[in-house]
């Protein structure tokens, strides 16, 4: 019987200093390689819900996630299509590419036919959500050359990236 309390006390002993093992706040999973690319950026957890929240409720209220300019009388139209062709799974952009001239004003009129897409350009500052069956219009004068990233955040990594250009 004393050498069973023994054995148990063991046993008991062992599991505590596993689990006190496991729970230590020391990341052993984080290996730094010298030659890794830095981190990759990530949608805003805020985008993702409301992204998520549209698609599984239906709730369109929401249309732009920053603040965009509304349509300029005197602008250019410049309608685009956020699409995935057929329900093919090539997600793309129509028109694909875009180019512009510094001081153009252009009235974008975003449409998509499928599903939830978003016309996001990080470095314009330029965040618009659309949902299915949906039209948002806004308002962009660009005021400086560049060539800048377009993506549609949900579909990133589908390929739903572009460029915009614009030059003098």
């Amino acid at each position: 019987m004393n050498q069973l309390k023994t054995r148990l006390f063991f046993v008991c002993s062992c599991m505590v200093v596993l689990l006190l093992i496991a729970c230590t706040d020391e990341d052993k999973n984080s290996v730094a390689y010298p030659n890794s690319p830095p981190p990759v950026d990530q949608p805003s957890a805020k985008l993702l819900s409301l992204s998520m929240e549209s698609y599984v409720t239906g709730d369109v209220e929401l249309v732009t996630m920053k603040s965009l300019a509304d349509p300029d009388p005197e602008g250019k139209e410049f309608k685009v299509q956020l699409q995935d062709e057929s329900g093919s799974g090539s997600y793309v952009f129509s028109p694909s590419q875009f180019s512009f001239k510094v001081g153009e004003s252009i009235n974008f009129v975003l449409n998509s036919e499928t599903e939830f897409h978003t016309f996001t350009i990080d470095k314009l500052d330029i965040d618009a959500a659309v949902d299915v069956g949906e039209t948002v219009s806004f308002n962009v004068k660009f005021d400086r050359v560049g060539v800048f990233d377009l993506v549609c955040i949900p579909h990133q990594t589908q390929g739903m990236v572009s460029t915009i250009t614009v030059s003098n």
